[in-house]
């Protein structure tokens, strides 16, 4: 389960290098597998409002939890090419999947 730390990471230091952060219905392509060298075919992930944690206004400013889903390279693919959007791709998964729970052996 390492791989989780390394990705994580990685979008930290994206995050820290960049100067942007992440919204809900936002995507990013991983630039391959979330687990390299394991034969998966998740290769994007989505960002969304987590579905067990709500929004909350704090002394520091309001903070949304947000939540990474695992996209397959044929979601992905349908994303860019305005085929769906983010939202309805992610939608079309909350139906088996209602706490969007990314399963690495997910195949389209």
């Amino acid at each position: 389960m390492i791989w989780v730390c390394n990705l994580l990471q990685n979008l930290g230091r994206y995050v820290f290098g960049s100067g942007n952060g992440f919204k809900a219905n936002q995507w990013i392509p991983a630039n391959g597998p979330i687990n390299v060298g394991y034969p998966i075919d998740i290769v994007a992930l989505a960002f969304v409002a987590d579905p067990q944690l709500p929004a909350t206004d704090s002394p520091h400013g309001r903070v949304e939890f947000l939540q990474r889903v695992g996209l397959t390279s044929s979601e992905m693919d349908d994303i860019e090419a305005k085929r769906r959007t983010c939202e309805e791709v992610v939608n079309a998964l909350r139906q088996n999947n209602p706490l969007l729970i990314t399963d690495l052996d997910r195949h389209d």
